[in-house]
């Protein structure tokens, strides 16, 4: 394409100076005395298409065939009559004129229509990015969809009347819902009559600009059946800033939520706390760096890193002359001086060469600052701008301004022949301004021309119709357009229109207008302004379009763009988004305390840095893949955070196409499934150990009942006996087992109601010491009550419940001839009961675990004591849900001491 635009035009020349010589030998019988008028034809129409290089071709190849075919001697290069040679000068001095002339006008025409085109070009912008409005607003919208599709929560958009916004699928398959749109514009208290008044008070909180919450909460559904649900509300902002609804994120929670309630007090929550990172001025548009006193880079951004041509990290700990040798010498001179004298350096030109470019001399302008600690200089700042392309063009624009003022001074002289010409190039103008008067009708673009010193003013068709108003029903005036503006509007329209032209800038107003009907519409104006010999504006030249459909859509997107801030910035999902090369452009709130980064740090490839390293490779290698494929993506990942822990991630995403089918990036989530996992572990494990404790007893049960059913031992009856004593304690230490496994559930699910009542203390610990007195004889043990008068407001089979275990326990772990003491003491607001032995003592390492399930100090106690490793974890349940708590203080060697505090406030 670019050969054709430039040899084009010699093409044309070469080609019409064969077609003149074929006429002027055709015709050569009949009109031997006009030699050069075809030639004449040729030489004007090679000119006034590819200019005066073209016609010039055409001139010489003209002299030269009429030299040739129509000068003696003829088909010979050469002339022997000196009127020959006279003949064929005043030949070409003509056909050079002529070229010239043409040449001429034909830079005039263009000027001419380049003057006219400028107001449409700019017209054409504004349409342009009025589409560009409309397709960004139909792209947000497809991804507000595609997120309502993809969320793995239950989410719903609601307006101030309750009536559906937006609802994801998981919102109607938890909820057992018909689809998607049978919700949208239905009342939510419709679809679910069953509502408490309760939920529906906070509602109306959360419209007023509350936000709501709650971990575990219980919904009874019409047909009766109940789902534990968390839940979340948020207020949701229009463009305005106003509350336009609520939003509500739910998770069923229903599955786990026994398993959630027994596993409560195990789950340690890590609380975390993110270092504050300093700001990164990476995406500045200008070089920025920091050196030291010694002239090492210290810091450096990306556009400077860019500027250089080297990575940011190859700059770090290096000098000037090693980074940039070929600028080594005027840099290092005048940062020195700097350093010396304290004072800055500022809009200083260096001229060099890079790595980024070898060979390529470019230009900045930089400025250095000394960075001072009180009075001492501790570095310097740089700030760099690349000035190459801008020094690049004022040479050009120099070289310009000269060539224009010879071809100028060129022009002036030829005016007086150009004169007889003006009335073809005036023909030429018409038709012309009747093509642009043509466009702007089809356009609808309102034009205006005013005589400034006057205001006397015309305007087209459209500009009538514009202000709403029939087409030449009145006279065009200044004074009619200002009475059609908004009346806030006329102000600062007129103040702006007087500054561009006494700035001698372009005129660009968007303003309202008022219709005769009431109606009001968006004008935008462009105007440019015609300067007398004295400077002084004299007409104004400008066009009119209606860009009310355009207002209308940024309103929307606003709209649509707030809509999806709000529902993004309180999901309790993660939330991110990539272009289509897969680079991270945004992620929210949750997505960065989950994966341990903030906004900045996730940008581009950011998010890789806080993979685990031994899951970065595969996880890089599966995301490139499914981007490079257009396919969605799903997998779970660990997040390393800066403190070193690590959370859990399951990852989905989704490719995201515009309206019209184009990629236009990807939209994913990320849920947090670190505690899930944890739950999991902790499940197993309590099934592991639940099993091994049933099978260990079943299995002497099982070997004992066989030896008996065999008749082995028929004729040994002690034998017998014994293993009917084995296979009777194993049966009863299965049977305390399960008995002490439904229990602990059925307290740690608050399924045991407990029947408080007034009750004694003394009483209380009387019970118990005789519940255990066999127990205590049978090991040599002394029970000591320390009796006090106090009242409680208890449940006292489950307080005797927790004393009696507290005390089995240290009657089994205690030797003979040693006491078990039982007190209470009572304090402000609560009882504080105390048992103590004085037994071998608890290790420090194991004072929190043994109140968890299956936990004992030693893994043979349960043989040798007969324990279940439940018990304790029993009182833990019965004291908590008395609104106490339980502890241990032990020393090794000299016994342990058991505490529980309950209030003594009355329900």
């Amino acid at each position: 394409m670019e050969f054709y635009h430039k040899f084009f035009p010699y093409a044309v020349a070469i080609s019409w100076t064969a077609i003149a010589l074929l006429l002027k030998l055709w015709l050569a019988p009949f009109l031997s005395r006009t030699i050069g008028a075809f030639f004449y034809i040729a030489i004007i129409v090679s000119t006034w298409y590819g200019g005066f290089r073209s016609g010039f071709v055409a001139v010489v190849l003209s002299t030269l065939a009429i030299n040739y075919f129509f000068t003696p001697p003829q088909y010979q290069l050469g002339i022997e009559r000196p009127e020959d040679v006279f003949q064929l000068a005043i030949f070409f001095l003509v056909a050079f004129t002529l070229n010239l002339l043409t040449s001429n006008f034909r830079d005039s025409k263009q000027k001419i229509e380049l003057q006219q085109s400028e107001l449409f070009e700019q017209v054409q912008t504004e349409l342009a990015e009025r589409k560009l409005v409309i397709a960004a607003l139909q792209e947000r919208e497809a991804i507000l969809r595609l997120f309502a599709q993809y969320v793995p929560a239950g989410i719903a958009m609601f307006d101030r009347d309750m009536h559906y916004l937006i609802a994801s699928q998981r919102w109607v398959d938890e909820y057992n819902l018909e689809s998607v749109e049978s919700l949208i514009n239905r009342s939510h208290y419709e679809i679910f009559p069953e509502i408490p008044e309760r939920w529906r008070q906070i509602h109306q909180r959360c419209l007023a600009g509350a936000i709501e919450k709650c971990e575990e909460d219980l919904f009874v559904r019409a047909d009766g059946t109940q789902q534990w649900i968390w839940w979340e509300i948020h207020p949701w902002h229009t463009a305005t800033d106003e509350i336009g609804g609520i939003i509500i994120f739910s998770v069923d929670i229903t599955n786990r939520k026994h398993i959630e309630i027994a596993l409560r007090e195990s789950q340690i929550q890590l609380q975390r706390q993110l270092a504050e990172i300093e700001t990164i001025y990476q995406s500045a548009p200008i070089g920025l760096s920091i050196f030291d006193t010694e002239l090492r880079f210290v810091r450096i951004n990306q556009r400077l890193a860019e500027i250089n041509g080297l990575p940011v990290e190859a700059h770090i700990g290096r000098t000037v002359s090693e980074v940039v040798p070929n600028l080594a010498n005027a840099a290092e001179q005048l940062l020195r001086s700097i350093l010396a004298t304290g004072e800055p350096v500022l809009n200083v030109e260096i001229i060099g060469e890079t790595p980024a470019q070898p060979g390529v001399q470019r230009t900045w302008m930089e400025s250095w600052l000394p960075l001072k600690d009180s009075d001492r200089i501790i570095g310097i700042s740089v700030v760099c701008e690349e000035t190459t392309e801008r020094k690049q063009a004022q040479m050009a624009l120099q070289q310009l301004n000269a060539e224009l003022e010879q071809r100028v001074a060129q022009r002036t002289a030829e005016l007086s022949e150009v004169n007889t010409r003006l009335l073809k190039t005036l023909t030429a103008l018409e038709k012309s301004e009747e093509r642009r008067r043509l466009a702007l009708d089809l356009t609808h673009i309102g034009f205006w021309d005013m005589h400034l010193p006057s205001k006397n003013i015309i305007w087209n068709d459209n500009h009538f119709t514009l202000l709403g108003l029939a087409p030449y029903s009145i006279e065009p005036s200044y004074e009619l357009w200002r009475s059609h503006v908004y009346p806030d509007d006329i102000v600062w329209v007129e103040q702006r229109f007087l500054a561009s032209m006494e700035n001698r800038t372009d005129y660009t107003a968007e303003y309202r207008v008022v219709h005769p009907d009431g109606s009001v519409h968006w004008l935008m104006g462009r105007a440019k302004a015609i300067y007398d010999e004295s400077g002084r504006p004299v007409r104004s030249l400008g066009v009119l379009l209606d860009i009310s459909d355009r207002k209308r859509t940024e309103e929307e997107l606003r709209q649509s763009e707030a809509k999806f801030r709000s529902l993004s910035e309180c999901s309790p999902l993660g939330i991110f988004m990539t272009d289509i090369q897969g680079r991270c452009t945004y992620t929210n709130p949750r997505y960065q305390a989950i994966c341990g980064c903030t906004f900045d740090e996730a940008l581009g490839e950011g998010w890789v840095q806080f993979l685990h390293p031994e899951d970065r490779q595969e996880v890089t290698a599966r995301w490139s893949k499914a981007v490079s494929q257009r396919q969605e993506f799903r997998s779970e990942i660990r997040y390393v955070h800066k403190d070193r822990t690590i959370r859990f991630g399951r990852v989905q995403s989704a490719p995201i196409f515009s309206v019209s089918g184009e990629l236009i990036g990807y939209v994913g989530t990320v849920e947090d499934v670190t505690d899930k996992r944890a739950v999991e572990t902790m499940k197993n494990e309590f099934i592991s150990i639940v099993s091994h404790e049933l099978r260990t007893p079943l299995a002497s049960i099982y070997g004992s009942l066989g030896l008996l059913a065999a008749g082995v031992l028929k004729k040994q009856p002690e034998s017998a006996q014994q293993m009917l004593d084995i296979a009777a304690q194993n049966t009863e230490r299965l049977v305390r087992l399960v008995n002490d496994i439904l229990d602990l559930e059925r307290l740690e699910a608050q399924k045991v109601k407990l029947n408080k009542q007034c009750c004694d203390v003394a009483t209380l610990l009387q019970q118990s010491v005789e519940t255990v007195q066999a127990l205590a004889t049978e090991n040599n043990i002394t029970l000591c009550v320390e009796p006090t008068a106090i009242q409680l407001w208890v449940d006292g089979d489950r307080i005797i419940q927790t004393l009696v275990n507290l005390v089995s326990n240290a009657i089994k772990f205690s030797p003979p001839e040693t006491t078990v003491t039982l007190s209470v003491q009572d304090q402000a607001d609560r009882v504080l009961f105390k048992v103590q032995d004085r037994g071998r003592g608890i290790p420090a390492d194991k004072l929190e675990t043994i109140f968890g399930r299956f936990q004992q100090v030693d893994a043979s106690d349960s043989r040798q004591k007969g324990g279940t490793g439940l018990g304790l974890a029993i009182c833990k349940s019965i004291v908590q849900q008395h609104g106490g708590k339980i502890w241990v203080e032990s020393v090794v060697g000299e016994g342990s001491s058991f505490y529980f505090s309950l209030p003594k406030s009355l329900d």
